[in-house]
């Protein structure tokens, strides 16, 4: 499922399908109750992109604010710095 959504935007161009698919594995993600991960970051980071094409600023500004909490987390656990700005 995760590579799914991949499929979606990049081969079929249908950012609909491909944000359905990606949120709904990050709904499965959660439900397991564990911490941030690369897979969660792997994932919202093509949604944010894809509502942004979609013209859904709000949303992708949204969900590029849970990656820079989620890079923060990361970050601390293994204390090194996140150097980037989500704009």
């Amino acid at each position: 499922m995760c590579g799914s959504h991949r499929c979606y935007v990049g081969e079929a161009g249908d950012l609909i399908r491909a944000v359905d698919i990606a949120e709904e594995a990050l709904t499965h993600i959660r439900e397991l109750r564990v911490s941030p991960s690369d897979l969660e970051i792997e994932l919202l980071c093509p949604v944010a992109f894809a509502y942004q094409e979609r013209g859904d600023m709000v949303r992708a500004a949204q969900i590029l604010t849970r990656v820079r909490r989620h890079l923060d987390e990361l970050a601390s656990i293994f204390h090194a710095p996140v150097d980037i700005a989500v704009v």
